[in-house]
């Protein structure tokens, strides 16, 4: 005897009741939220990141840069990169690394020194805009690059090397130099005796490399909305910040 279907058993679903009208309109599908490329440096407390990295990668370091994109993750070792904008200022974090309170001028402890930064990172024979934002010990890589990227607009530029020279046919100053940003190994702070690693970068003039990975930016289509998007996201952390600025 054949056995009885559990379909049959329970019978026909039917309602005894009469569907609004929005429940029987066809449902539009969701979209994931879009965020912008950035850089993260990994920390186990921010535990949506580091699980993300973990996936993706199969490991994650402490404090190293990694590049989160819709996509894909990168780790970025060294961070090969220039500037395209930045701002400094000083803030206020409670334990959980939350900003408290935020200066644009320099404030003592315990404020901690911050940049809002919007970096061009090369990838390979790619580039593309992220935005980051460099706390305390990290800072000194912003400081680099800004310093580079001030320079690089002075007509003096050129005149520090052949090599500087050659880069004077890019017409923009982002284009004339690149950084090779990187976390030192940890160590231990003499005040708190806890670890931490601070980052150091190294600029150069951009060379034939550099400016293929220029061109084919600046000829890709999706180079203008990758810009606005990074521009987006840098104004509105800036126009938070100033909503918590003394």
């Amino acid at each position: 005897m054949a056995k009885e279907s559990l379909a049959a058993k329970v019978g026909a679903v039917a309602e005894q009741f009469k569907l609004p009208a929005v429940f029987q309109a066809p449902q539009e599908a969701m979209k994931a939220r879009y965020v912008p490329p950035y850089i993260t440096f990994a920390h186990p407390k921010r535990s949506d990141e580091w699980a993300r990295i973990v996936g993706q990668l199969g490991a994650a370091t402490e404090g190293e840069m990694y590049l989160l994109r819709q996509d894909n993750v990168v780790h970025l070792s060294p961070c090969k990169c220039s500037l395209l904008c930045c701002r400094q200022f000083w803030g206020e974090v409670n334990a959980a690394g939350e900003l408290l309170r935020v200066s644009f001028e320099e404030m003592p402890k315990p404020f901690k020194e911050h940049a809002e930064v919007v970096l061009l990172v090369y990838l390979n024979d790619a580039v593309l805009p992220a935005n980051v934002r460099f706390r305390s010990v990290k800072c000194p890589v912003a400081k680099a690059l800004s310093d580079a990227l001030i320079a690089a607009a002075d007509p003096s530029w050129g005149d520090k090397s052949p090599a500087h020279r050659e880069t004077l046919i890019c017409t923009q100053p982002w284009m004339r130099f690149v950084g090779d940003a990187v976390i030192a190994p940890p160590r231990t702070s003499r005040m708190s005796g806890m670890l931490y690693r601070p980052a150091q970068c190294s600029v150069r003039p951009t060379g034939v490399a550099e400016w293929r990975a220029i061109k084919n930016f600046c000829e890709s289509p999706s180079a203008q909305k990758s810009l606005d998007d990074a521009a987006a996201w840098y104004n509105a952390r800036i126009d938070e910040l100033a909503k918590k600025a003394k």
